[in-house]
């Protein structure tokens, strides 16, 4: 993820600290010397192979010199390990929406990263056990017979191709151009997917 620095504030954008940090939060830093970091603390790093890149990730194991990390919304740790130089502060504390919350770290933000993981893992677990309910339902085209919720169609024309989008209370669940379709789900439900003679590709709404 990229984020835009002034002094010790950073505003957050990405999905691997999901449960924990929304997009847009004003994440508060400070100082943290090596031997200061325990497991459990959020960190912002500089990325390996791009300087300019600053990561945000928790500590999750200290260990003969070795630092660990992972996001909370990664099952995965981080497959290098974080050197001290990369090191820029730690998290202490986010602005949303005019408030300010702490950041829970060390032994704490040990028991909460556990816990959104916890919670990723059987979310996971649910999403492959209903899957082949998922692609059922889908063939069936039983759901648009029993659900019609109220989308807009709009159209927008740019300087290439025009873009159609759906809108269902006012949030985007549908995006289309001459090369790439994005359905939300369950919205895909609602609609029939083909190729175009161009190889473009066509929805169609099921009715």
């Amino acid at each position: 993820m990229k984020m835009n620095a002034e002094k010790t504030n950073l505003f957050y954008n990405g999905r691997s600290m999901r449960g924990t940090f929304r997009n847009g939060d004003l994440l508060e830093l400070e100082p943290v010397k090596p031997g200061d970091l325990r497991p459990g603390d959020v960190v912002v790093y500089r990325g390996k192979d791009d300087p300019e890149e600053m990561v945000v990730h928790r500590v999750v194991l200290i260990a003969k010199g070795r630092i660990r990390t992972r996001g909370d919304w990664n099952l995965q740790e981080d497959s290098t390990d974080l050197a001290y130089s990369r090191l820029i502060g730690r998290v202490t504390g986010l602005e949303r929406k005019g408030n300010r919350h702490t950041v829970a770290n060390g032994p704490r933000g040990r028991n909460k990263a556990r816990f959104i993981h916890t919670r990723l893992q059987i979310q996971r677990c649910l999403q492959k056990c209903l899957r082949p309910l998922y692609v059922l339902l889908k063939k069936s085209r039983i759901i648009p017979r029993i659900w019609d919720p109220p989308l807009r169609k709009v159209r927008f024309q740019t300087d290439g191709d025009p873009i159609i989008k759906y809108l269902h209370r006012g949030k985007t669940v549908l995006s289309r151009d001459s090369r790439r379709l994005w359905i939300k789900k369950p919205y895909d439900l609602l609609f029939r997917v083909r190729t175009g003679p161009r190889g473009e590709p066509v929805c169609e709404r099921i009715r």
